[in-house]
């Protein structure tokens, strides 16, 4: 029996103190390194249960960091569980003894269950999960592995979506990105007071559920760098700016987006060579200061990827 007055107390695991600004405060700690874990309510309850334990793993990885790597394994396993659950929903019969993953995910893909653009995308996932499945060593990567945990609820709340909307959504999110890539990242944005050039665009989600479909679109515009961030490499964030757009039309051309205020902006590729000229200069010296800096992975809000922030939102809806 362990006598209470003398066992040991428990405190965070050393290993936390690698990161920068880790808090000894448990509380702080959590907000930090333990995702959200936000389930449909359609979603299985085996499912719900097993992200239930997930994230108390993650949890108590304050105390034993390597809980955190177990956390990561069972949420790998666990989307090889949901995928069989919902086939279950779907078919009133058990996913056939034998069959490999592989095809369970190609049948939920062929039906369009996942919203994925990234043709590797579930290729890869697969590869971790048979990688954790059968280790050639031991190996750990903490919060690391926080991301699979969230893409991997990104696409069991996917399972319970509606497979009809995700198609239409795909489909036209591939129309406005094919327009885009056409205009080689020579964009001319035009605004009600102003027009903008602008060295990026795209599509951050198309929201279609509901009565009426929302396009979150975002853009880059030319900016004046900072010539002491040139000269030093520094890091910096070019601006991004956000447009909800209420109603759209993808022409031949040029995209045109409208708010719920009226407000619109189209757009096209820059046509006028004086233009393209100064453009190509100033992209120039852009790409002396973005390749070093990445500055390509990241708006000014930080946001690392609107897609994913969109459709989490959307899941919840």
């Amino acid at each position: 029996m362990i006598n209470e007055s003398t066992a040991p107390l428990l405190t965070m695991d050393e290993t936390w103190t690698v990161f920068d600004n880790v808090s000894t405060d448990r509380g702080e700690f959590i907000k930090k390194f333990v995702p959200e874990i936000y389930l449909r309510p359609e979603v299985h309850s085996d499912t719900r249960e097993n992200f239930r334990l997930i994230r108390k793993l993650l949890e108590h990885s304050y105390f034993e960091y390597k809980f955190y790597d177990l956390g990561a394994l069972k949420t790998m396993f666990t989307m090889e569980m949901a995928l069989k659950l919902r086939y279950q929903e779907i078919n009133n019969e058990k996913w056939g003894e034998g069959k490999k993953l592989v095809q369970l995910i190609k049948w939920f893909e062929d039906r369009n269950y996942f919203e994925v653009y990234n043709p590797e995308y579930l290729k890869s996932l697969r590869t971790i999960r048979n990688v954790m499945a059968h280790p050639y060593e031991h190996t750990y990567s903490g919060p690391h592995s926080s991301y699979l945990i969230q893409h991997v609820i990104d696409l069991v709340n996917g399972l319970y979506e509606d497979p009809e909307l995700c198609k239409q959504r795909m489909v036209t999110t591939m129309s406005i990105i094919s327009l885009l890539e056409g205009f080689k990242e020579e964009i001319k944005v035009y605004g009600k007071d102003n027009t903008y050039l602008a060295h990026r665009a795209w599509p951050g989600f198309l929201n279609n559920k509901g009565c009426k479909e929302i396009l979150h679109f975002y853009y880059k515009p030319w900016y004046e760098i900072p010539k002491e961030d040139l000269t030093t490499n520094q890091w910096g964030l070019s601006p991004t700016v956000y447009f909800k757009a209420t109603s759209y039309t993808i022409n031949q051309d040029h995209l045109l987006l409208k708010d719920e205020s009226g407000d619109e902006l189209m757009i096209g590729a820059i046509t006028e060579q004086h233009e393209l000229e100064e453009f190509r200069r100033w992209r120039q010296e852009y790409e002396k200061f973005n390749q070093p800096t990445g500055d390509y992975l990241f708006t000014h809000t930080r946001i690392t990827d609107t897609f994913l922030m969109h459709l989490r939102e959307f899941h919840k809806i």
